[in-house]
């Protein structure tokens, strides 16, 4: 876990945080969620989210469908530099062995 980057549990109430309830209620790994999270990140992309991959051991993410808000501080430098001095909600989409592929848009 890096300093520069405070992690906070992701209250939020919207339309999002509705379909990932329903995304994590799926218990097996089948067509049918699979089909559900191509249309989620569909769904994130026109909402303006931007796609990084990450890694697990720096950021602890967790496993798909998992959901934080990072607080970013101004001295931040690299894949979150552009959100400087912000809270940006990170939804992760994927999982690898050592890295994680989420979605982020500055709230």
């Amino acid at each position: 876990m890096t300093k520069s980057i405070k992690i906070i549990e992701d209250n939020t109430n919207d339309e999002l945080s509705k379909l990932l309830i329903e995304f994590n209620s799926l218990t097996h790994w089948n067509s049918k969620k699979q089909t559900f999270l191509k249309e989620f990140i569909s769904l994130l992309e026109k909402k303006n989210y931007k796609m990084l991959v990450l890694k697990e051991h720096r950021y602890k993410v967790g496993k798909v469908g998992n959901s934080f808000i990072f607080e970013i501080s101004d001295k931040r430098r690299g894949l979150f530099s552009p959100y400087r001095g912000k809270f940006v909600r990170v939804i992760c989409i994927r999982s690898g062995k050592f890295d994680r592929t989420v979605m982020v848009k500055s709230i």
